[in-house]
């Protein structure tokens, strides 16, 4: 199989639709307005924000300072064919058991955060999965005009799993009924990914989901915030402040004393760069074409030929927003100035997440430093105890104290 080229990550697919007959769309709900000509136009999607929105919302929440989730780029990229009209696995992947059901689960989860947040423009760090035992890949989230949604994101492993998991759906809509719980939207979506040469398809049904009163409380937005960021973290390779994050949203969650603005002083000792991007700066870290370190990803080492660069990061305004409890900002910022957007190399969110690839292996220009004696001079040249003066003096949200912290690692 070739490498990877441009032309294949700037590619748009689109994957029929069908709602199911046995749960339609409510005819006279306006509610479902935004999707009721899915099923005609099919959800048209970039590989980019496919593989973008794989990273940011699959990530197993933190159970250690080391739990990252920064490879889902590289994994889907040697997996997927991305040659041919419709999507579907690379010819000759055998894909089963412990492989295929976390691949079509993620792939589910994506599709669905996508069709949310393009369809209803949920904002992505108000999609986050419902706080209820058993319900891990149903996900909440508010529109801009108060919708309260619920989304149950299914990957199918086969198009007879997405008859019985809407079988399930309707099963489970009758069984609550009487509890009288109900949401103004309320959707399952599955999606098949299939082997190779395969067609694709995704399902929409209309069944009812309970959640606790918590779900869509106004406390439940700021820790549904504060958990997405937890996975934006971990996708950017910031794994240590990923861990510490989550455990204060969990105190936050039971009315325990939460303090986040510590968390920043954690970057003195993690491993980070920063990209900029049209006057903008990225917090985050590089990656290379490297698989997971697991054996039962050794089958597909043959297709890990590819050479090329991933970035994923966060906009530094939006992670000191975060780091100092300013939550109302990081909404703001988000509806004023962040947009989404999909360039030659770049995939950015509206949550300020960003990731980049790079196909060629480029190397990444040292940057210059803008002030003080050793203005116009590379960060390199910069003498270590001018570099230990920045850290001290300057701000600890000014960007030149990122890069001096960044500079002094690259020397030990």
């Amino acid at each position: 199989m070739p490498p990877l080229t441009e032309q294949q990550l700037n590619k748009q697919y689109t994957i029929p639709v069908n709602i199911n007959s046995r749960a339609p769309l409510p005819v006279n709900d306006s509610c479902y307005d935004p999707i009721r000509n899915i099923n005609n136009t099919g959800f048209t999607f970039s590989v980019r924000s496919l593989l973008h929105m794989i990273g940011i919302k699959t990530a197993i929440l933190p159970q250690t300072e080391v739990d990252e989730a920064i490879r889902s780029a590289h994994l889907y990229t040697n997996i997927l064919d991305f040659t041919h009209q419709d999507l579907f696995y690379k010819e000759n992947l055998t894909l089963h058991g412990d492989l295929l059901a976390p691949r079509s689960q993620e792939l589910g989860i994506a599709i669905a955060c996508l069709i949310a947040s393009n369809y209803y423009n949920i904002p992505l760090d108000n999609l986050e999965p419902i706080e209820t035992q058993g319900t891990r890949f149903d996900y909440r989230g508010v529109t801009n005009n108060n919708l309260n949604c619920i989304f149950e994101a299914k990957g199918a492993s086969s198009l007879s799993t997405q008859s019985s998991q809407v079988t399930s759906g309707i099963n489970k809509k009758q069984i609550i009924r009487a509890q009288g719980t109900q949401h103004d939207v309320e959707l399952i979506i599955s999606t098949y990914i299939g082997e190779y040469s395969k067609s694709p398809k995704i399902v929409i049904a209309d069944p009812i989901f309970t959640s606790s009163k918590f779900t869509f409380s106004e406390k439940s937005k700021i820790f549904f915030r504060m958990r997405h960021y937890v996975r934006v973290l971990q996708f950017s390779g910031l794994t240590k402040l990923a861990y510490v994050l989550n455990k204060e949203a969990i105190k936050f969650k039971n009315n325990k004393q939460f303090n986040l603005k510590k968390i920043k002083q954690l970057l003195n000792n993690s491993d980070f760069d920063l990209f900029e991007d049209n006057g903008r700066e990225f917090i985050g870290t590089w990656s290379y074409n490297t698989l997971p370190d697991y054996k039962k990803y050794n089958k597909l080492k043959k297709y890990n030929k590819s050479k090329y660069q991933i970035f994923q990061g966060l906009d530094t305004r939006v992670f000191h927003y975060l780091f100092d409890e300013e939550f109302q900002e990081i909404e703001d910022y988000s509806k004023e100035v962040i947009i989404s957007r999909f360039t030659k190399n770049i995939s950015m969110f509206s949550d300020g997440s960003i990731q980049v690839i790079r196909v060629k292996n480029i190397t990444i220009n040292d940057r210059l430093i803008s002030f003080g004696k050793f203005e116009g001079k590379k960060w390199s040249d910069v003498s270590q105890d001018y570099l230990e003066w920045i850290i001290a003096k300057f701000d600890e949200n000014d960007s030149n104290r990122l890069k001096a912290i960044i500079e002094l690692k690259k020397r030990k």
